[in-house]
């Protein structure tokens, strides 16, 4: 039993309790009220199977690679600066799992943010191959989380040494990763520019968000990511439903998801093609002897 509590007060126990000020976008008992029980695995049964089915058929899918990348090596393998970039995500989810252990909200490390800083761990010291431009195109389209969580920030429980500026720290790497790995030439290729990849991040999330998130949400009445209730900044539970805000997020959500990956290829599409015009013209000034990087 005491091994049993202290995995409770580890993973949860800082979230609600009875000597624990309550803050209703963490969770606890009014949380979990503000919606039925079968509403909510009404939704689950729903949008799970469809997801992992969509899922499981656009993973199986097979890409072909670029010549140019076939024929080179080089772009497709970590360099110093990816393993500056490992360092600091790793010296950021580590501060964070001190304090989730700390605070006793360690379930919050489910949230997309902190699985999107594992990934780019994996991403920025993986070789290219099939694998991690699945992960990639995942990741890409999933981008939204960071942005909305930088745009709405809920902040109120972070009241540890630094955490509320680890908080901004964190969501500003995650941010700036994805932009690096696609100028780096390591991820780029013109299949990125296929939108149908957009449903292969779109059914991840749906998977994390209904299946993952929801199913711990219920068992521990923690609010993952707002799947158990609504965040008091959520203006379409506020103004539209709180029966049906999660449909409604996983609608709008994606919208945002196929908006932010999109913007994310073409602005390092833009970014290459000046940086190709300023070489060239380096090129013409000099005689060739320079070379932008």
């Amino acid at each position: 039993m005491a091994a049993l509590l202290f995995v409770r007060n580890a993973l949860w126990g800082g979230v609600w309790g009875e000597n624990i000020e309550e803050f209703l976008d963490n969770g606890g008992p009014r949380c979990a009220e503000s919606s039925s029980f079968m509403a909510r695995l009404f939704e689950q049964i729903l949008f799970v199977p469809f997801y992992t089915w969509l899922f499981i058929k656009l993973w199986r899918r097979k890409t072909p690679v670029s010549a140019s990348k076939s024929a080179s090596k080089k772009c497709c393998e970590p360099g110093w600066l990816d393993y500056l970039f490992f360092v600091m995500l790793a010296a950021v989810y580590g501060m964070q799992l001190r304090y989730k252990f700390t605070s006793g909200r360690m379930m919050f490390l489910l949230n997309p943010c902190h699985v999107i800083t594992v990934v780019q761990m994996y991403l920025v010291l993986s070789n290219e191959n099939h694998a991690s431009r699945r992960v990639f195109k995942i990741m890409l389209y999933n981008l939204f989380c960071t942005w909305t969580a930088m745009i709405f920030p809920v902040t109120d429980s972070l009241d540890l040494f630094y955490e509320a500026e680890m908080y901004w720290i964190q969501h500003a790497l995650i941010a700036i990763v994805p932009l690096y790995l696609l100028l780096s030439g390591r991820y780029w290729s013109d299949e990125l520019r296929d939108w149908s990849h957009f449903w292969l991040g779109h059914s991840f999330f749906g998977i994390w968000m209904f299946g993952v998130l929801a199913t711990f949400s219920q068992l521990t009445w923690v609010n993952l990511n707002c799947t158990l209730c609504p965040s008091k900044q959520d203006i379409v539970a506020v103004h539209l439903s709180k029966e049906l805000y999660r449909i409604l997020a996983a609608a709008y959500l994606g919208f945002l998801g196929f908006v932010f990956g999109i913007a994310y290829i073409y602005v390092s599409l833009a970014v290459r093609k000046v940086a190709g015009a300023l070489q060239s013209i380096l090129d013409r000034v000099l005689g060739g002897k320079a070379k932008l990087t």
